[in-house]
């Protein structure tokens, strides 16, 4: 876990307590601090898990007691440990990161490193419940529909990831734009899968982030809607539907 130094600052302010660790972060580090470390950007659930986690860590660090006044005695408490420490090779470590994000109700998952992979629909019910700054790792398999893995470490749980969604460079976007006119105005013929898909009149099927099936599935085969491009990187288009003059991000697919 990223956060594992902190026990160096927290351990010392607990060595003289008999007492149950309870940590408060911010009662041990500023706020320009907690930003430094990223720790701002968690929501309050998380920073409670991530507190609790720091504490039981302490705790046990200090329980150890003499075993860990030299470097000898500590390689010794972490063998008989090994589900505490696991052994990384640096190969592994290339592909082990930690959840950045988790997008649209677990459709996608931002790593780490900025990558950001499409789950398959039938594990969206896992990876939705996933949390910021859990450890996952990413395993390629040689062949097969869905060639990647994405292994969550802290909850046991492995799903098929479909692809890495790539950035846009400008020369893509100009390339794109010459092959789409964009913005076009076209009609709505028919909604998948309880909003989920929208097809339009030119043959073309589009995937509705999850916030906004419940309008998509209200609206009508006829109506006029205008396609434009957005500055999303999962949903690098938008749709304009005039009737509610609403307009909401989307990407090409098929149902």
């Amino acid at each position: 876990m990223r956060f594992l130094f902190l026990f160096t600052i927290i351990v010392p302010m607990f060595l003289s307590s008999k007492e149950q660790i309870h940590l408060n972060l911010d009662e041990v580090m500023n706020a320009r601090e907690q930003r430094q470390l990223g720790l701002s950007s968690l929501t309050a659930e998380e920073k409670v898990a991530l507190e609790r986690w720091l504490g039981d860590w302490s705790q046990e660090m200090l329980d150890q007691g003499a075993k860990l006044k030299s470097k000898s005695k500590v390689k010794d408490w972490i063998s008989k440990n090994p589900k505490r420490f696991p052994l990384v090779s640096s190969e592994e470590r290339k592909h082990t990161f930690y959840i950045d994000q988790v997008i649209d109700e677990g459709r996608f998952i931002r790593l780490s490193n900025g990558s950001i992979w499409r789950v398959i629909s039938p594990h969206h019910r896992r990876t939705r419940d996933w949390l910021k700054t859990q450890t996952v790792k990413l395993h390629k398999r040689s062949s097969g529909p869905h060639p990647y893995r994405l292994e969550n470490i802290d909850t046991k749980q492995t799903v098929k990831i479909d692809q890495e969604v790539e950035a846009r460079s400008d020369e893509q976007e100009e390339e794109e734009d010459s092959e789409i006119t964009l913005p076009q105005e076209l009609k709505v013929m028919s909604i998948f899968d309880e909003g989920r898909y929208v097809e339009l009149d030119d043959g073309s099927v589009w995937s509705v982030p999850v916030r906004y099936h419940s309008s998509t599935r209200l609206w009508r085969s006829g109506a006029r809607v205008r396609l434009d491009r957005s500055k999303s990187r999962v949903y690098p288009f938008s749709l304009h539907y005039f009737n509610s003059k609403k307009t909401i991000n989307v990407a090409p697919t098929s149902p």
